[in-house]
């Protein structure tokens, strides 16, 4: 999959090589002679006779870097080797990138998706109502009577229900495009952790280390400061309670809750007092049980939230649980996992710094 990476890269910053008849070839120019020129075009190198080229166009000394650096960095990922001691290193590299690939992926697919059906759901409520109708009629028409009229009723009974079901499904195939890229983006924001928390543990090569061991250190380094760039990370209002965190959320871009930072709960839970200024926007998903401190178990309501802001920091349909009262006082709820798992956080108790990081 990093190949795709490295093509992208080549296209971008590559030497490019014309060639008669208006063609030209972008990649990286390896070896050249007098003769001919060996071109990398990220999946595989072609020789090229001089005498076919009309004219080459180098890429500058620094983006020649980049795509030494990519090359080497897709190699390690291919197969080659790293040092002994950066072999846990290497591995949590190679994860994080097939991640990134993996969500570059989904996000094409889903952008696909939404291209194609587009608007697929407008009308799709009038479509069913419309078709209810003509059930009725259906259903007291007289086929003997009037057997043209049944026949018309009936054809259009059919081509209702095949418009529903194409829009059902279309909508369907655009959910679990959303589905998908949310899980790609979960799996790319925990295996960059990983990665990230690797590189901090890794020991930077002493003077006297070996060129491979100060190659590899600085390659990982470049790559992690590429992942950094594909989030951002925001300083969030916080307040400190003992060993808890407390933020202000935003619900349905209207609603503020004071929400208590909890990753051992599965949801966002809210207070009852909460839910219902959210009113009908809250779409009630179902129903589940939460335990409390004191061990009892209460059944409450799920609902499905259109948006949770912290900070910058948005996420849509999320689910949440909703308690009969508030966990304490001055706090709404808690802000759990169906939140928490779509962004990174870190938090300084010395400094008194809460961090929410997200994709862009």
């Amino acid at each position: 999959m990093f190949i795709v990476a490295w093509s992208c890269v080549s296209f971008a910053r590559a030497d490019v090589v014309e060639l008669g008849g208006g063609r030209e070839m972008k990649g990286l120019i390896t070896r050249e002679t007098a003769e001919e020129l060996d071109l990398d075009i990220g999946y595989g190198s072609v020789t090229l006779k001089k005498a076919d080229i009309t004219a080459i166009k180098r890429s500058a000394p620094k983006n020649r870097q980049a795509l030494l650096k990519a090359k080497r960095l897709k190699q390690l990922e291919e197969g080659d080797s790293a040092p002994e001691a950066g072999a846990p290193l290497l591995a949590s590299y190679r994860k994080a990138a097939q991640a990134r690939d993996d969500l570059r992926d989904a996000r094409a697919r889903g952008a696909e998706v939404e291209e194609a059906d587009s608007g697929s759901d407008s009308g799709l409520a009038e479509l069913i109502s419309d078709n209810k109708k003509i059930a009725q009629d259906l259903s007291t028409a007289d086929r003997n009577a009037d057997p043209a009229y049944y026949n018309r009723l009936v054809g259009e009974f059919n081509s209702g229900t095949a418009a529903i079901r194409a829009k059902q499904l279309a909508l369907e195939e655009r959910r679990n495009a959303h589905t998908g890229t949310l899980d790609k983006s979960r799996d790319y924001l925990v295996a960059y952790q990983d990665f990230q928390r690797e590189c901090r543990a890794y020991p930077a090569p002493e003077k006297a280390a070996s060129a491979d061991d100060k190659e590899f250190f600085a390659l990982m380094r470049d790559a992690l400061a590429g992942m950094d760039r594909d989030f951002s990370q925001e300083k969030v209002d916080a307040e400190r309670r003992g060993s808890h965190w407390i933020v202000t959320a935003l619900l349905d871009g209207r609603v503020k809750a004071r929400l208590l930072v909890d990753t051992g709960a599965s949801m966002v839970v809210i207070s009852r007092a909460i839910a219902d200024q959210l009113g009908p926007e809250a779409v009630k998903r179902g129903a589940a049980q939460i335990s409390l401190a004191d061990g009892r178990k209460v059944p409450t309501d799920v609902l499905e939230l259109p948006s949770v802001e912290v900070g910058r920091n948005r996420a849509d349909r999320v689910f949440t649980s909703v308690m009969p009262d508030a966990p304490s006082d001055g706090i709404d709820g808690l802000l759990g996992m169906t939140f928490l798992n779509r962004f990174g956080f870190e938090s300084d108790p010395k400094s008194g710094v809460f961090y929410l990081r997200r994709l862009k």
